[in-house]
């Protein structure tokens, strides 16, 4: 047996296990253990009493010991691949759910704008053929214009009796039902038919439904039909009403056709004398000037007829002083551009014995609705602090106007003492500049920009 000897030497005659040889001088080489091929792997010596030289090997795990560590593995708490797996899997959840919604919103919102186009699409052609269109009947589509009046419940047709036979109208047969072509030959064979006839199809064949009398010629000699409540509706209405498209394709196509204007020149403002003749230009690109369509303003008004790249101003008076703008675009309405502003600035002069009024010549009355005036606040505009801020007021004052009863009062005594010489022009113009803009107080002044010379204050 490989691995085994037959001990001589022993008294006992034993079989017994080749044995790792320790090479320390004190072994006994056993020669068939030799011969088995043992001593590749020194082991073909005889056992000894004395010392084991066999190979330490490592000790196996017992089943209790691996389920130990397993457990202690456990009790330590997950490992950090578990944790961000965990965390990949709820992230990758989270997105698919927001890509999920994210496809049915654009889902729902293209179903929503398709069922919305079909039922404005539906709306457009029940205005335009009256809620129905009997021309998809079968004998129409089949022979032409026929000499029978329709059953439809709400609308009655009557077509002349020249229509009767289609060889005389070859055009009408083909026609696109419903089409516009078709409407404008209608229209055609009706007018002809109503010159040379006076008579309609009704007096050759009875009605359907011979209630309504009014299922006759209309009163202007074309072919008509009418609904129930009465009301005439003649083929040149409803072709009307069929031509008839969206105001945003309009638009579109508006855009489309016309190019932006663009400006060359922009009004100037001009400081002139009273009396004096003013011309503010404004001028855009393109020689065809009745492409565009002008409109000037003063302060925001429009100014009366002045409808040209040209306001011209002849005599101005002090009243005329203020913002100019123009507004330009196309005879049809698009396009629309507005003109910078430009100032006029008028000099006062001594003309007729009139000079320009002081403000402390104002009536009493008047001064008292400037002063209810400045004390109404409005969004935006300018009340008694910016005036009197405008006019160096100090600041302690300015403070004080909000603790005051009739701040308007104080801003106008104020002025009446510091600037006795102050105009109503000058005050006015004031007035219109930036962040005041109390257009309303210059309108209840423009009628005491002047006074004559020795009257009394009014």
């Amino acid at each position: 047996m490989k691995g085994y000897f037959f001990a001589k030497k022993d008294a006992t005659h034993s079989c017994q296990k080749c044995s790792y040889c320790c090479f320390d001088g004190d072994d006994e080489v056993v020669s068939e253990c030799v011969n088995q091929g043992l001593n590749a792997n020194k082991q073909h010596c005889s056992p000894r009493p004395d010392k084991d030289c066999s190979p330490v090997a490592s000790p196996t795990p017992s089943i209790n010991q691996i389920s130990g560590s397993t457990e202690a593995s456990k009790s330590s708490g997950p490992s950090k691949t578990d944790m961000i797996n965990v965390v990949l899997g709820v992230i990758s959840t989270v997105v698919g759910i927001a890509v999920a919604v994210l496809v049915l919103c654009l889902l729902y919102r293209r179903k929503k704008k398709k069922r919305m186009a079909r039922t404005q699409q539906s709306r457009v052609t029940e205005e335009g053929n009256g809620g129905t269109n009997n021309y998809s009947s079968p004998g129409y589509a089949s022979n032409g214009p026929q000499a029978e009046a329709t059953t439809d419940a709400r609308v009655t047709f009557i077509l002349p009796d020249e229509t009767l036979d289609p060889k005389a109208n070859p055009d009408s047969v083909g026609t696109p039902h419903g089409s516009q072509a078709g409407l404008d030959k209608s229209m055609d064979r009706g007018a002809t038919a109503n010159q040379s006839s006076d008579k309609v199809v009704s007096d050759k064949l009875p009605l359907k439904r011979q209630c309504s009398q009014d299922s006759q010629n209309s009163a202007d000699g074309e072919v008509g039909f009418r609904k129930r409540s009465g009301s005439a509706i003649s083929f040149e209405k409803l072709k009307r009403k069929l031509s008839e498209r969206d105001d945003s394709l309009l638009e579109e196509e508006a855009d489309e056709i016309h190019e932006p204007i663009k400006i060359d020149k922009q009004p100037k403002s001009q400081r002139q004398k009273e009396g004096s003749r003013v011309e503010f230009k404004f001028k855009v690109q393109g020689h065809d000037r009745l492409l565009y369509m002008y409109q000037w303003f003063k302060d925001g008004v429009d100014v009366l007829r002045q409808n040209n790249a040209t306001l011209v101003l002849e005599c101005i008076e002090l009243r005329d002083f203020g913002c100019y703008t123009c507004q330009v675009s196309y005879q049809d309405g698009y396009g629309e551009i507005v003109s910078s502003g430009a100032e006029l600035d008028v000099i006062p002069q001594c003309r007729n014995g009139m000079r320009p009024k002081r403000l402390r010549e104002v009536g009493l009355d008047t001064r008292d609705e400037i002063a209810c005036l400045l004390e109404k606040k409005r969004y935006g505009l300018g009340g008694c602090r910016q005036v009197a801020a405008k006019y160096n007021m100090k600041e302690d004052k300015i403070g004080a106007l909000d603790n005051s009863k009739e701040p308007g009062n104080d801003v106008m005594e104020y002025l009446m003492g510091s600037k006795p010489d102050l105009t109503v022009y000058s005050f006015c113009k004031i007035l219109k500049e930036d962040k005041i803009e109390r257009f309303d107080i210059v309108k209840l002044l423009e009628d005491h920009l002047l006074i004559r010379e020795g009257a009394a204050a009014t």
